[in-house]
């Protein structure tokens, strides 16, 4: 073997050294496009032996509609074409030997050799990245709807619900300052008709906001006593036992408007001196809401004996419907 010859031969064997060392898939092309070298990772990448791709052409790791017209080798850069890599973030497609495709993100540099130019192909495959991409894409679109269906659910709950809640209050005013028995009984029947429509709409927007990647229950709860601490007066001291984290979403989203009805319920009779509220997982998911020292209107009937303005305790108690 010549001088030359040896040469030739430590620096290709220097340069497959490199190569198998990277973390990447690595070929060597000369200017016509035909593969000189290649490492483990591109054998793996594209399935291919190394056999099969040492002297095949470039093409043969490419899909047949994106190959050059006219049969062609496609032909990398010349040396001296670029003073640095090219084609970074270019994501072009490969072609396995089972036929399959996948994305790629290529790098390529030239370099001049005694026996002509050639160029070192860098290659990775970009699947990983391209479903990242597609998550990303999606995520932000479930945010955007969810971020719709938030704003919608507090503009209805401004403008509807509050309307309802005061006009069932309204009534209830009449209610108590009313002594025909008829017409009682009518009263009775629509505030308790107002009641079902104020808990049946709450639920809709409960259900409305709460759609797609939700808070924990417990956050929501806590969401629920913040929002209603002006109207009762005074703010619910919530305990929670058992996993409450561990509820389905069907029964946190059955839970919440019944929760924020019966608070309401409490704050419609009167300002308490203290609300206390226990969520339980221990057997399915409920509450127990005890409101102590309910100070009543004057016009909303007689007062309780011994009690002065307030009635001792209100009781309630929910239970979700077993499954």
């Amino acid at each position: 073997m010549t001088t030359r010859g040896l040469t030739r031969a430590t620096a290709a064997s220097a340069m497959t050294s490199v190569m198998e060392a990277a973390p990447v898939g690595m070929l060597v092309a000369n200017a016509e496009g035909t593969i000189l070298l290649v490492n483990s990772q591109i054998e793996r990448m594209f399935g291919y032996p190394r056999e099969e791709l040492v002297g095949a052409a470039l093409e043969r790791l490419v899909p047949e509609r994106l190959r050059t017209p006219g049969g062609r080798r496609p032909r990398p850069p010349a040396a001296g074409a670029a003073a640095g890599p090219r084609g970074i973030g270019v994501a072009p497609l490969g072609l396995r030997r089972d036929g399959t495709e996948f994305p790629l993100e290529v790098t390529t540099r030239p370099f001049p050799t005694a026996d002509g130019a050639r160029t070192i192909v860098s290659v990775r495959d970009a699947s990983a990245q391209a479903d990242a991409d597609l998550r990303l894409i999606e995520a932000e679109r479930v945010v955007a709807v969810l971020d719709d269906r938030q704003r919608i659910a507090r503009d209805l709950h401004d403008r509807l619900a509050q309307r309802i809640f005061a006009a069932g209050t309204a009534l209830q005013s009449v209610l108590a300052r009313t002594a025909d028995p008829l017409l009682r009984d009518q009263l009775q029947q629509a505030v308790t008709e107002t009641d079902a429509a104020i808990l049946d709409l709450r639920s809709t927007l409960f259900a409305l906001a709460s759609h797609g990647p939700a808070a924990s229950l417990r956050a929501r709860v806590l969401e629920v006593c913040a929002e209603m601490r002006t109207a009762l007066g005074v703010a619910p001291s919530v305990r929670f036992v058992g996993r409450v984290e561990a509820t389905d979403a069907a029964s946190a989203d059955a839970l919440l408007p019944v929760l924020h009805e019966a608070l309401a319920r409490a704050a419609r009779s009167g300002r308490p001196a203290a609300v206390a509220i226990t969520v339980s997982a221990e057997e399915g998911i409920g509450f127990v809401v005890d409101v102590s020292g309910i100070e009543r209107d004057a016009s909303a009937g007689p007062r309780v004996q011994g009690g002065a303005d307030r009635t001792p305790v209100a009781h309630i108690e929910w239970q979700a419907p077993a499954r």
